[in-house]
């Protein structure tokens, strides 16, 4: 990495660092937030790969050692957003998906529709 310190700078510098697996996880996210939110555009901060609406943050996804992770996103977000089958964790702003079992995509999908509903109607 630049300047030597082993931490990502781009989405593609994140992306590479990240096992296939894990890689292929975290697109699949980003593809879902995408497909979800047309209008958001690739960004890149907190060392984590993320996506903007109209210059404000939408949301940012990443790949941890026994989770995958969305943020912002707020409990109320999380809950309408989510199916009768959707499995995950709401803490702090942080939705988590468990690295053992199947990512739900179209929840993923939701969740970045609900944060750039909110960003809408004024939510910060």
């Amino acid at each position: 990495m630049p300047g030597g310190t082993g931490r990502p700078e781009t989405v593609e510098q994140y992306l590479a660092a990240l096992d296939d697996a894990r890689r292929a996880t975290v697109e699949r996210m980003r593809d879902a937030v995408r497909a979800a939110v047309p209008e958001a555009r690739d960004a890149f901060s907190y060392r984590m790969p993320g996506f903007t609406v109209d210059g404000r943050p939408l949301v940012w996804v990443a790949a941890w050692k026994r989770h995958f992770s969305v943020y912002p996103v707020t409990a109320e977000q999380a809950a309408a957003a989510a199916g009768p089958d959707d499995a995950y964790d709401v803490e702090k702003g942080t939705v988590r998906f468990a690295a053992n079992a199947p990512v739900p995509y179209d929840f993923v999908g939701r969740l970045a529709r609900a944060r750039a509903d909110a960003l809408a109607a004024g939510a910060s």
